[in-house]
């Protein structure tokens, strides 16, 4: 099963912006905010009537700086990489960088990673070379917005290349890029590169092929010594199977792979892979016949310690999309999309016992309208004591869709707040409509980050990304924030 698409509408548009913060309340110095209350609003448009979709956003280990990438339309009517950073107090933009690939064609930003002491900033996805379409990836800092350097990886094919997910390696030493990559014989491989994240200069490059013609990456994580990188994805046998391999970081040597094949003869297509600051598992979701089916493996040899299903209460189908490890590694939580009549699709977030796979709770979405609720991302607060779902939500036909963002506590499930975003576009009551992406959570705890997709005002799609108040704002404990809030 591959991840549903939401098609979306086409709409006619006038006029254009290129940026707009807008501040909620007063600053921190002003105040002590709540949890969950929003701070700031920060939206990005880069050109008239052009599209604008955030796929990534990371936040500097210090917490001062916010930076943002994805795709964005240009003059051209083409896509190039955009990557913005902004200032995490106020939602000023600091700094932006475009890239338009050597065919000054289509070039889509897929992830971002920062590096553990938050001097650069790492952006990899797909775009259009001479001759194909290639990996590029690019070093900036994260101060100045300087382009470090730039890397280009071209596969045997001289074909489709497309980069899924990066990581940096714990000492900042490394940064290793994975996603799927054409063969002129094999079809599409798993393609890992290894780069010198001070000079990009090319360590290691590793390419995995299964006994079909689709093997696509999805997911990569690095354990906290820094010794492997694990990636994850998808790869084709008689059925697409769960396919994750554990590479040497310093020299791209496979230490383990490990296959998952669900139930019957049904597709398995992982999503997301975590590692545990223990360092002794790896945790690995997606979608395996219609189910959640969440994996944990030993992860000095790829052994399954355990693997739990999750088939939602309409048993007609559930993606699991996000998996997200507790600090001190006792707790799992995965979130995702789950169908259930007559509510359609909800937000389905369960938090598992690390050690023993067994569920502590399972907890549903189903927004205002009863339609279609699709969570795309989870992460934890530095504590441990609640954990962030956020995602897409169908308000109905005046609203659309609009971001949802919800704070669970992380022993019970229970809500502690619940935050809607949807742009009123002419403010007038028209909305359009607005998709979540990503979240982020300060390394201290003081504020939470959402970043995707907002139908603006004469600006089609534009990049929307939010401050709210995190668990530990001047000292303060949670309480529930407000709810219900549009624009």
């Amino acid at each position: 099963m591959h991840r549903p698409r939401i098609i979306r509408p086409i709409r006619t548009v006038a006029i254009a912006a290129v940026f707009a913060v807008s501040v909620l309340g007063p600053g921190p110095a002003a105040r002590a905010a709540i949890g969950g209350d929003r701070w700031w609003v920060a939206r990005f448009n880069a050109w008239t009537d052009g599209k604008d979709d955030a796929s990534s956003m990371a936040v500097t280990p210090d917490g001062s700086t916010v930076i943002v990438t994805g795709s964005s339309q240009g003059a051209t009517a083409t896509s190039d990489y955009d990557t913005v950073a902004y200032g995490a107090s106020t939602g000023a933009v600091l700094w932006k960088h475009r890239y338009d690939g050597p065919a000054q064609s289509d070039d889509v930003a897929t992830t971002i990673a920062v590096s553990p002491v938050g001097y650069r900033v790492y952006v990899t996805g797909s775009s259009r070379g001479t001759s194909s379409i290639d990996y590029a990836t690019i070093a900036y800092d994260t101060v100045t917005g300087d382009r470090l350097w730039l890397r280009r990886f071209n596969g045997t094919a001289d074909g489709q290349d497309a980069a899924k997910a990066a990581v940096v390696s714990p000492d900042g030493s490394t940064v290793i890029v994975t996603g799927k990559s054409k063969s002129r014989v094999t079809g599409f491989d798993y393609a890992t590169v290894a780069y010198d994240a001070t000079t990009g200069a090319r360590r290691w490059t590793t390419r995995y092929d299964g006994s079909g013609l689709t093997d696509a990456a999805s997911s990569i994580a690095v354990a906290p010594d820094g010794d492997t990188v694990i990636v994850t994805g998808r790869s084709s046998a008689s059925n697409d199977d769960y396919l994750t391999i554990a590479y040497r970081t310093a020299t791209g040597d496979i230490v383990w792979t490990s296959r998952y094949t669900g139930i019957g003869s049904a597709n398995d297509e992982a999503w997301s892979v975590a590692a545990g600051s223990s360092g002794d598992r790896v945790y690995v979701t997606g979608s395996s016949g219609g189910d959640y089916a969440t994996i944990a493996y030993d992860a000095t040899a790829g052994n399954q310690v355990w693997v739990k299903r999750y088939d939602g209460s309409g048993h007609l189908g559930d993606s699991a999309f996000s998996v997200a490890v507790s600090p001190d590694a006792s707790r799992v939580f995965i979130t995702g999309t789950s169908l259930a009549s007559p509510t359609n699709l909800d937000y389905a977030t369960i938090g598992y016992d690390a050690a023993a796979g067994t569920r502590l709770w399972v907890t549903r979405y189903d927004g205002s309208a009863g339609g279609e609720d699709d969570a795309a991302a989870v992460t934890t607060s530095p504590d441990g004591t609640q954990v962030f779902v956020t995602g897409s939500s169908y308000g109905g036909s005046v609203t659309g869709f609009g971001y949802a963002t919800i704070a669970y506590d992380a022993t019970s499930g229970s809500t502690e707040w619940n935050a809607q975003y949807s742009m009123d576009v002419n403010g007038m009551g028209f909305y359009g409509n607005d998709f979540a992406r990503r979240i982020a959570v300060d390394p201290r705890g003081s504020a939470v980050y959402v970043t995707g997709s907002s139908f603006g005002n004469g600006t089609d799609d534009d990049y929307a990304t939010l401050r709210y108040a995190g668990p530990n704002v001047a000292g303060r404990e949670v309480v529930p924030g407000r709810r219900g809030l549009r624009n």
